[in-house]
């Protein structure tokens, strides 16, 4: 519609010409700060339709992904388990799909690395750690990978309480990837816990530790 330039110009029934964002602007923006990420050269890679699913196991995790995709309704998605089972390629899939489908915007986030730099900013910095705090708040689905990869400070979950409780009150999706499978989360901090079981309710997958699940070691 707007070839590429992200503005539609049209002309009302007065004759009076006006400018406005495409509908793309929102999918291009979450796909620019994707690029800034640590997803910045696997983004393209991890689609649903790129993901492996030779095993059984595999064809299960794919076949939620994808109901949860078409049924989305705003609920949450935890997947937690084996290392290097494809978590964060399937997690990726999903929110580039639910953007396309349903235009929604998206944030990515490194769970350790962004509470390093928000711990740092909120002290340093004031204004820029309001600034992406809210970003965190308002975009319409972030995914938080490797979620306790490093167990959390106290600081870590006051900062990630702050953002997934506006977040669950304001009826913001959320989707998790982490090698902690869900019943283990409760142990860091049930309130935050407690919020992401509630809204994720049939979308909580776990993948059993198998180091034959592992595809890194396979490459």
């Amino acid at each position: 519609m707007c070839k590429d330039t992200e503005t539609i110009i049209y002309t009302d029934e007065q004759g009076r010409t006006f400018a406005r964002e495409c509908t793309c602007k929102k999918i291009n923006d979450s796909k620019r700060r994707l690029q800034r990420t640590a997803l910045a050269n696997k983004a393209d890679k991890y689609t649903l339709e790129t993901y492996k699913n030779n095993e059984e196991w595999q064809k299960n995790i794919l076949a939620r992904a994808k109901e949860y995709v078409t049924n989305f309704n705003g609920d949450w998605l935890y997947i937690g388990g084996q290392p290097g089972a494809g978590k964060t390629h399937i997690c990726t899939g999903i929110i580039q799909a639910l953007s396309f489908k349903y235009n929604l915007s998206y944030d990515y986030i490194l769970f350790n690395k962004k509470m390093t730099e928000l711990k740092q900013s909120k002290f340093d910095d004031k204004e820029s750690y309001k600034e992406n705090i809210q970003r965190l708040i308002d975009v319409d689905i972030l995914f938080i990978d490797d979620l306790y990869k490093i167990e959390p400070t106290k600081a870590d979950i006051d900062i990630l309480f702050d953002i997934i409780n506006e977040r669950y009150l304001n009826s913001k999706t959320c989707i998790f990837s982490s090698e902690k499978i869900a019943k283990e989360i409760i142990v860091f901090d049930e309130a935050i816990a407690s919020r992401i079981f509630e809204k994720c309710g049939n979308y909580v997958i776990g993948i059993a530790k198998d180091i034959n699940k592992n595809y890194r070691l396979k490459q």
